[in-house]
């Protein structure tokens, strides 16, 4: 509807059809039926819908930056823990010595614990694993040397553990020992051993339970004929992780 006209004597009223005025789809409708112009159109068309995906290829950087993340698998698994000799102590009865060696020329100190050649002798630690640690088997690895000694001989290590939990005896069984071999022959050189196989820790290890761990020679083992000290440096322990953080 158009307002009056006035041509100075007649004044009159002229009403237009809707469609007359060729805004069909402007007069009373909802906003999302109204026209857009081209510009606003081109403009809307280069949106993303509210609701959208991506393909990771579309996505700039996206597949590289995933392909650096870590996977469950990777981030759980095997981990390590090394306990230093200077952390250990030699059991009462039948007790590892403690000792210190310097390099001639360096000056390099190694912190030690020496085990016999004839007598089996012991030095025990004890750590609280995460709580992460999947309750399995154990791994372990130890780093030694030795003094003077004439010719290539063989060590065989040994170790053990029991796990003790809130309000329970100190005085339980260790699980069943691991050993394994290892060749040295020069004095004073860093030897660092295979891993031994699964070690089970006895007396059912729980969560945050405290794991009492006892290291030994053997020379009673036909493969340790070395003829002098074996010095122990220190022991890696790998535990299995089932969980990502120790909540």
């Amino acid at each position: 509807l158009c307002p009056a006209v006035s041509d100075e004597s007649n004044t009159r009223a002229v009403t237009l059809a809707t469609a007359e005025l060729a805004h069909g789809t402007a007069y009373n409708t909802s906003a999302a039926a109204k026209p857009d112009t081209a510009a606003t159109q081109t403009a809307l068309n280069g949106k993303a819908n509210s609701s959208h995906g991506h393909a990771i290829p579309d996505v700039t950087g996206l597949q590289a930056a995933l392909d650096g993340k870590l996977t469950a698998a990777q981030a759980l698994g095997q981990h390590a823990i090394w306990v230093p000799a200077v952390a250990m102590y030699g059991r009462l009865t039948s007790g590892a010595a403690a000792n210190a060696v310097e390099t001639g020329t360096n000056r390099v100190v190694l912190r030690t614990l020496d085990f016999d050649t004839a007598t089996q002798e012991f030095a025990q630690f004890a750590i609280q694993l995460p709580k992460s640690w999947d309750r399995g088997a154990l791994v372990c690895q130890f780093v030694w040397s030795h003094g003077a000694a004439s010719g290539s001989f063989g060590v065989v290590w040994q170790m053990q553990a029991v796990a003790l939990g809130d309000n329970e005896g100190a005085d339980q069984a260790f699980g069943t020992a691991v050993t394994v071999a290892d060749t040295g022959g020069a004095a004073n050189n860093v030897y660092i051993t295979a891993e031994t196989g699964g070690m089970t820790v006895g007396s059912s290890p729980g969560d945050e339970h405290w794991v009492v761990f006892q290291v030994a020679r053997v020379p009673a083992n036909a493969s340790d004929n070395l003829a002098v000290d074996a010095r122990l440096h220190g022991v890696k322990i790998h535990s299995t992780t089932n969980a990502l953080t120790d909540d």
